[in-house]
């Protein structure tokens, strides 16, 4: 079976998709399919590649920022490569950023959309695909998929919505006041031509059903969660009994995961813990660099490690070193941090600051021990950090993490195709 991709960014980019894809993609050709991926270009990077027996096309700019970078053969974007850092924009980036996100749509990725469909209409003519599997963020991907959808109207189409569209008003992938109803019609013509639809949790695909209550979104729908790219860790050996470390290994969102709950919730615990003697060391990685000086400005008592974005050994590698891990939702609860699965499988003991009753990552730790689930308590949360370090503990959380693994969640995206065929 030939399948065709179609993700903003894939391998060497470091972005959750683009490692969940690349996962899915290398696992499949090592099942005997054929897989073609249309991603976005890079100056720094080949517009075509083979990457694990996987053809590799690039094509076109995600961002108004990443194509003044090709153009100037910069080698930075705002989602790095192994061994490139991001960079925080200057004033100049950020006022242009403001400009274009006004009017652009549906999302920051519309450049893409005209090369990528122009290339892969004529790419896909000798060899049409059996199965398109389009991944949003950005909805420009579905968008591409769609006019594929058209031109070869026998390849099942499934519109992969890893994060929302019309219905993210909390973390909007345009100018809502202006464009709402042209997102809703959009996402609309997608669930229509779709065959299959899927989220990452419940809780978003009940979203868009209630949001498109004329549509039959359930009867061609399916919750498909996060994939875990590592296997369980080995238990810290305690070197300071005066220190603890604590690890956040994910990113932090305007409006949605805020950093004032990072920094209120660090900053309160290092106080309790230095009433016992302890002090509190974080590690950060992941986080964009735009939240840093507010982070560094009120937690200047704690201990910070920046590392940035990571290699998925190198992340494996940073997270082996702490203690406890930290966990934040979103609140949202269409929205599920694909770092969640993760920390599950690492074992670890996990803090979760839960901003949310209805928090979706509470489907993932469900049943799973060594987890602490904080929602508006944070003195016992100091004493169960305590606990931990005086105690420490390494959890078995392998039945709670099968279902997150490759070998459960790749047959979940072919499922459809082959019941039809």
């Amino acid at each position: 079976m030939h399948i065709c991709i179609i993700t903003a960014n894939y391998s060497p980019i470091l972005d959750p998709n683009a490692q969940r894809y690349q996962a899915l993609a290398e696992y499949w050709t090592a099942n005997g399919h054929d897989v073609t991926v249309i991603c976005t270009a890079r100056s720094f990077l080949p517009k075509s590649s083979t990457i694990g027996d996987v053809k590799v096309y690039r094509i076109g700019s995600y961002t108004l920022r990443d194509k003044i970078a090709d153009i100037l053969k910069l080698n930075k974007s705002r989602r790095g490569t192994e061994g490139k850092g991001t960079k925080s924009p200057g004033f100049l980036e950020k006022l242009a950023d403001f400009i274009w996100r006004n009017h652009y749509w549906p999302d920051g990725a519309t450049l893409w959309y005209r090369p990528a469909t122009r290339f892969a209409s004529k790419i896909l003519q000798a060899n049409p695909p059996d199965m398109i599997l389009s991944v949003c963020w950005p909805f420009t991907a579905h968008r591409i998929a769609l006019h594929l959808k058209k031109q070869f109207p026998n390849s099942y189409w499934i519109a992969d919505y890893q994060d929302p569209f019309s219905i993210s008003k909390d973390f909007t992938p345009n100018n809502f006041a202006k464009y709402e109803i042209l997102n809703k019609s959009a996402d609309l013509e997608i669930l229509q031509w779709a065959d299959l639809i899927t989220f990452t949790c419940k809780q978003a695909m009940q979203s868009y059903e209630k949001y498109f209550s004329s549509t039959d979104i359930l009867t061609k729908s399916a919750v498909i969660p996060p994939l875990i790219h590592h296997g369980r860790l080995a238990k810290v050996k305690l070197e300071d009994k005066d220190k603890i470390k604590l690890g956040y290994f994910g990113a932090l969102y305007t409006k949605i995961r805020e950093p004032k709950i990072l920094i209120e919730s660090m900053e309160y615990l290092a106080s309790k813990l230095a009433n016992n003697g302890i002090k509190l060391e974080l590690t950060i990685a992941g986080i964009d660099p735009i939240f840093k000086s507010e982070i560094v400005e009120n937690l200047r008592e704690i201990e910070i490690h920046w590392l940035g974005n990571l290699a998925s050994k190198d992340l494996i590698a940073a997270m082996q070193i702490q203690e406890i891990l930290l966990s934040i939702g979103n609140n949202t609860d269409y929205h599920l941090p694909s770092k969640s699965v993760e920390l599950l499988v690492s074992g670890k003991p996990i803090l979760h600051l839960q901003q949310i009753k209805n928090d979706p990552i509470l489907q993932i730790f469900e049943a799973a021990e060594g987890i602490f689930k904080v929602y508006d308590n944070l003195d016992v949360a100091a004493d169960w950090v305590l606990q931990q370090h005086t105690d420490p503990n390494q959890y078995d959380r392998t039945e709670q993490s099968k279902r997150f693994t490759i070998d459960q969640i790749a047959p979940l995206y072919l499922k459809g195709f082959t019941e039809i065929k």
